[in-house]
Order: structure tokens, then C-alpha cells, then sequence
């Protein structure tokens, strides 16, 4: 086991990767890393981070950052964003790409198989949560974006982010109940 440490965490998901065709992940899981990469580096977030500060997960992936990227936080998601619409524009059909991104910070801790701990478990239920889904099927967008509550509080007062842009909601995952964010821009 490492040492604990807190860090600042954020979960990307292609959604639907599953229906898409086997034929077209390799394209379809260039082009998140290629937009997210892209995203993190134009917003001073290191990209190739050291071993064990971003993980692959198949259809998405998890990268640690310092806590200090909480000050980026909004900014990192917009362009994500961006590089999402403008990828989506210009890719055939087939390979075009929905994302749920989810951010917490908190306390982690890796072991032989991978990342531990309780707040790494709470950034991969916002990310996989029934709210977050829902929001983004109703909202017909290319991305829907959940923070926890205590990272959205912290980036609000460090003016951070946009609070008029976020709606609370409360996500249920198997043996969770937490308030969290979900960015809801117009």
C-alpha cells in the first residue's frame, strides 16, 4: 500500500460504449484521449502524469491531479467540451462521442490491483450514477459533468466555477447517498 494522499479526481466515460461496434473502440478511445489530453494540457494540467496517476478503465479512464487543479476545474470540463463538439462535428457517425465526466477530491490510496479508499469509490458512483445518466439522455448534450459536494463548494469559493450553472441533486448508488452538482448549461 501507499501512503495516503489528497488529490483532486476526475472520471471520464464514454457513454454507450457497449452498443458501439467492437470495430470502432480503438477510434473512438483515440479520440477521448486525444480531446481530454488536449483539454488538460491547454489548462496546465500535466497530461503524462507519473505511473499511477491515470488509469485506463476501458470505456473511460481516471486521472489524479493535485488538489490544485480545482482551481481549473470548470475551465478543464469546457474545454473538454469544446474538443468533444468539435470532434463530433467532423467524425462519421459511428465513432461520434457522449461522455459522462465526474470530479471529487479526496483522500487516495493504491494497492497492488489499483486505487483504493472511499473517495476514489464516491468519484466512480458519481460517475456511473443514475442521475448523472439521466441528465445527460434528457439534456440531448455531448457531455453531462457531476462534482461532489465538497469540491463544488471549495471551487465556488474560490470562484472557480460558475455557480448558476450547476443544479444539486442527490445520487443513490448501491450503498451511497451524497449530495453532488451536475452542470446544467443551457
Amino acid at each position: 500500500m501507499t501512503e495516503l494522499a489528497y488529490m483532486a479526481m476526475m472520471g471520464v466515460d464514454i457513454a454507450g460504449f457497449g452498443r458501439l461496434d467492437p470495430y470502432v473502440h480503438p477510434a473512438v478511445r483515440a479520440s477521448l484521449y486525444r480531446i481530454v489530453g488536449e483539454a488538460a494540457e491547454s489548462n496546465a494540467i500535466p497530461w503524462d502524469q507519473p505511473e499511477k496517476r491515470r488509469e485506463d478503465r476501458g470505456d473511460g479512464f481516471y486521472l489524479l491531479a493535485d488538489i490544485g487543479v480545482i482551481d481549473r476545474v470548470e475551465d478543464l470540463v469546457v474545454a473538454i467540451d469544446a474538443g468533444l463538439r468539435r470532434h463530433n462535428r467532423r467524425a462519421p457517425a459511428e465513432q461520434r462521442v457522449t461522455l459522462r465526466m465526474a470530479f471529487h477530491t479526496g483522500f487516495v490510496q493504491h494497492d497492488e490491483e489499483g486505487l483504493t479508499g472511499p473517495d476514489p469509490l464516491l468519484l466512480f458512483r458519481l460517475l456511473d450514477s443514475k442521475v448523472l445518466k439521466e441528465h445527460l439522455a434528457e439534456s440531448g448534450r455531448q457531455s453531462a459533468f457531476a462534482i461532489s459536494a465538497p469540491a463544488h463548494h471549495a471551487a465556488v469559493q474560490r470562484r472557480a466555477l460558475t455557480a448558476a450553472d450547476y443544479v444539486e441533486v442527490v445520487v443513490e448508488e448501491k450503498e451511497t447517498r451524497e449530495r453532488a452538482w451536475i452542470r446544467h448549461v443551457p
